[in-house]
């Protein structure tokens, strides 16, 4: 059966339709646009501030790099050997941060980068300093096993590390942006930003090499990239914003608002109306003034017949009999009637019958 659409409605499909395809376009250029700015580096994230490069790249150099999704306290059923990248973490339980720390306890090695994970180990001090908006290249100070291979790295520190107090493989000055501790059986590589592991600053210099250095050999265990806390750390609504998914939500609302106005009642198709109506259909009030209309007429006619039979002087007819005592209830009914429903040429009325 064909599809039948009205002139108007087919022009409100052909508006649609443009403006889909305005929105769909917009929401490609936008998308493909995107840099990432203020986003999570999380190893799912293809933009600026995302890791996914970095979690590709340890895949191509051997080292079979996982997604951890579970619950940190399953942690106790990994092997001592492993590493665990935990780039800018945002714990919300205190349990979450006790079983981290566990991990490291039995021998295991973390990777991390930001401020926030000054809550996994409080013991650790920070030097606050001038934060750098421009990448600056940091050398290596000594030869170890982080600085192996690297020329420089470039970075824009938030914090820096007392390299008095503790191990500083890269400085500049006073700035020290990455330094490594032991704890417990296990050892800590903290780096104050995730920009040189982003997939911006993998590019530069020598962070590449960096990664690899701090991530160790490719068989010394496996390789869990932290995402558990990527997705604790932020509200349903801060994650749908921060993605593409944002695009898809203001292109269903503006359907949804076109719909709206297309089935609203000032714009929508003409409909019939489901109740009845309520007041008496036309054809009763004609009944009802025809009905009026004939008393009316056989008023007029007893009316005028009374008058011209009064001029008789015969007593037996019968104007004379309907005025007899036995006919004045009748005769007084008709009174009333006139008083309630008084005629055109009724005295009432202030006129007389022809």
């Amino acid at each position: 059966m064909p599809l039948r659409i009205a002139p108007e409605d087919r022009k409100l499909a052909v508006g649609f339709a443009a403006v889909l395809a305005f929105a769909l376009l917009l929401a490609a250029f936008v998308v493909q646009a995107d840099r990432g700015s203020g986003g999570l580096p999380s190893s799912y994230s293809a933009g600026n501030d995302g890791t996914k490069a970095a979690f590709l790249l340890l895949g191509q150099m051997g080292y079979s790099p996982s997604r951890w999704t579970e619950n940190p306290r399953k942690l106790a059923d990994v092997t001592a050997n492993a590493t665990l990248i935990l780039a800018e973490p945002a714990p919300a339980e205190e349990r979450d941060i006790a079983a981290v720390r566990e991990f490291l306890r039995r021998g295991g090695r973390v990777v991390a980068t930001g401020m926030s994970f000054a809550r996994f180990v409080p013991e650790q001090r920070i030097r606050p300093g001038m934060p750098h908006f421009q990448w600056k290249a940091y050398r290596p100070q000594e030869p170890s096993d982080l600085t192996r291979g690297i020329d420089a790295i470039k970075l824009a520190p938030k914090f820096y590390f007392d390299w008095q107090k503790a191990e500083a493989p890269f400085r500049e000055g006073e700035e020290s942006p990455v330094t490594r501790f032991p704890y417990g059986a296990g050892e800590v590589i903290w780096w104050s930003t995730s920009e040189p592991m982003s997939n911006l600053g993998i590019r530069e210099k020598d962070n590449a090499q960096l990664l690899l250095n701090s991530v160790g050999d490719a068989g010394r265990g496996p390789v869990l990239w932290d995402e558990y806390f990527h997705q604790g750390g932020r509200t349903v609504v801060g994650a749908v914003m921060a993605g593409p998914l944002r695009w898809g939500i203001l292109q269903a609302a503006l359907i949804g608002a076109i719909v709206c106005l297309t089935y609203s009642r000032r714009f929508g198709p003409v409909r019939a109306s489901v109740a009845g109506p309520r007041l008496a259909p036309w054809s009763t009030w004609k009944r009802w003034l025809r009905c009026t209309r004939r008393q009316e007429r056989r008023r007029l006619q007893w009316r005028s017949y009374g008058n011209t039979s009064a001029k008789r002087s015969s007593a037996g007819t019968p104007l004379e009999q309907m005025r007899t005592p036995a006919n004045w209830p009748r005769r007084s009914l008709t009174i009333r009637r006139e008083k309630i429903w008084p005629g055109p040429y009724s005295s009432s009325a202030g006129s007389k019958a022809p």
